[in-house]
């Protein structure tokens, strides 16, 4: 049985439910150039990928308007996001908090690593009172690359855990893509079943672990250490 010395968690539909507070933001988005929003089941499809806020837009923003406006549209969806919509509307999925804490005392490191803007994370840790018990936040900050690019790992992780033994890692998250992390880096993927990704996407790549709850992604790390 591999000894997890740190365990990489994902944010959006692993330790928090923020499905409705991206959603609002996208559509106040949209209103706010005065463009039609798009289909829900659209703009809930894509939450479900787990892909950043720049293929999203990517993704829904109408051919009318210019590419060349990407840039403005995602700080205008990282301003109305984090002037209160993203804290209103986000809640922690039942046990996070207490999976945190439990991997907090057992001295196993939690960084989140996440496609999610790195100020919004920070926001909503703090405002739940759940920041105490994360090592680190790995979020999308200026052109650094995102999952599953790698190189966040080996490029800013395993500098500050102090090691680059990527198979004593467990990365959890409800995506394809948090699972392809874990495999460009090495380590075991568990998969949180109870997220937004797409479960057959999910399934066909064999996570090592599938968690029901926040608890079980603790459980599945605290269980192979030393008592």
């Amino acid at each position: 049985m591999i000894n997890y010395s740190s365990v990489i968690i994902d944010f959006d539909g692993t330790l928090f439910d923020t499905r409705r507070a991206i959603s609002a933001t996208l559509y106040e988005t949209f209103a706010a150039y005065n463009v039609p929003p798009p289909p829900r089941e659209r703009v809930e499809a894509l939450i479900g990928r787990g892909i950043n806020l720049e293929e999203t837009l990517t993704h829904l923003m109408p051919q009318s308007v210019p590419d060349a406006q990407l840039n403005e549209w995602v700080m205008t969806y990282r301003r109305i996001y984090n002037a209160g919509t993203g804290v209103r509307t986000s809640t922690p999925f039942p046990g996070s908090r207490a999976a945190l804490a439990r991997l907090h005392a057992a001295g196993a490191p939690v960084v989140i690593v996440s496609n999610k803007g790195e100020a919004s994370v920070h926001a909503i840790l703090t405002h739940f009172d759940m920041h105490d018990f994360v090592h680190l936040v790995i979020a999308a900050r200026d052109a650094s690359p995102t999952k599953p690019d790698p190189r966040s790992y080996f490029e800013r992780i395993a500098p500050v855990l102090g090691t680059a033994a990527s198979e004593h890692v467990l990365v959890a998250g409800d995506t394809n893509i948090d699972i392809l992390y874990a495999r460009s880096i090495g380590a075991t993927a568990c998969w949180a079943a109870y997220g937004y990704g797409d479960p057959d996407e999910c399934r066909r790549l064999h996570p090592e672990f599938i968690a029901a709850s926040p608890n079980e992604i603790a459980h599945a790390v605290c269980a192979t250490r030393p008592a």
